[in-house]
């Protein structure tokens, strides 16, 4: 039973998703059937530029991330393949498919055991539908606004009907005080979301300088494959697929936090945002 689960889990990198595909503009539908079809060939290349220019015509869904980052993944490129799954992940956080494909990019790199993310409210809230929440509380308050109008002008009668008539005042007033109550809830949600700016090592090895600018002397790390910076020491470097927290950025720097919680500079272009 367990061979047959394993077996079925690993075919979830075999083929990009497609039945359960996010509707797709009727201008993109050629280009994401060109990636599909190359994907399906092995041409994984030409299905990552595919699918990369429909993530760039400003597209987005957890199936297009899904799909880019099997493309990496089957590419060997394992810090964007974790750079798209974590994209996938936060706009479908249950699914198991893009949990399970993130964990075998993962187990690929040095960086398996390491992640950045923020505690306490961020994580709490990560993953709520900030959209949804502010459209529902605002039907909410709207509805239960109108309701309240409306029973405030029904005519009173006998002492029973007065009655109904108060408790389903009340009860309007309550499903308004709620809608605005969640509408408020997410404006906050968004603003808590917008502090975790994280991002992805994409390059082999970056090292992390204490100011932006490369140091006299030191060759700056390729953003393709890339060695180590000659004199920089184990600590002073990430790998990739490192999880780092973005923190702000200047003239082609990012200041970062990494995984031991250590500030620092690294060169933006190595940084894909998650």
């Amino acid at each position: 039973m367990a061979r047959c689960l394993l077996l079925v889990l690993a075919t979830l990198l075999a083929v990009p998703a497609t039945v359960w595909a996010d509707p797709v503009p009727d201008s993109l539908q050629e280009v994401w059937r060109d990636g599909t079809e190359a994907y399906r060939q092995g041409r994984y290349a030409r299905a990552a530029a595919a699918y990369e220019s429909i993530a760039a015509a400003g597209f987005e869904s957890g199936t297009l991330y899904y799909n880019l980052g099997n493309t990496h993944y089957r590419l060997g490129q394992m810090g964007r393949a974790i750079r798209y799954y974590e994209k996938a992940r936060g706009l479908m956080p249950s699914d198991a498919r893009v949990v399970h494909n993130l964990d075998m990019a993962r187990s690929r790199t040095d960086a398996s055991a390491q992640g950045r993310t923020r505690g306490g409210l961020v994580r709490a809230v990560q993953g709520w539908p900030v959209t949804t929440l502010f459209l529902g509380g605002l039907a909410l308050w709207t509805a239960g606004l109108l309701f309240w109008g409306w029973r405030r002008r029904v005519e009173r009668g006998p002492a029973g009907e007065a009655r109904a008539s108060g408790t389903l005042t009340t009860a309007a007033l309550v499903i308004a005080v709620l809608g605005g109550a969640t509408t408020v809830l997410a404006l906050g949600v968004d603003y808590v979301q917008s502090l975790d700016r994280r991002a992805v090592v994409l390059v082999d090895r970056v090292p992390v300088h204490a100011e932006p600018g490369v140091p006299t002397g030191t060759p700056l790390a390729r953003t393709d494959t890339t060695a180590v910076t000659a004199g920089s020491g184990g600590d002073t470097v990430l790998v990739e697929g490192t999880i780092v927290l973005l923190q702000s950025e200047q003239e082609g720097w990012s200041r970062i936090e990494d995984p031991t919680g250590r500030v620092g500079w690294v060169p933006s272009p190595a940084l894909g945002d998650i």
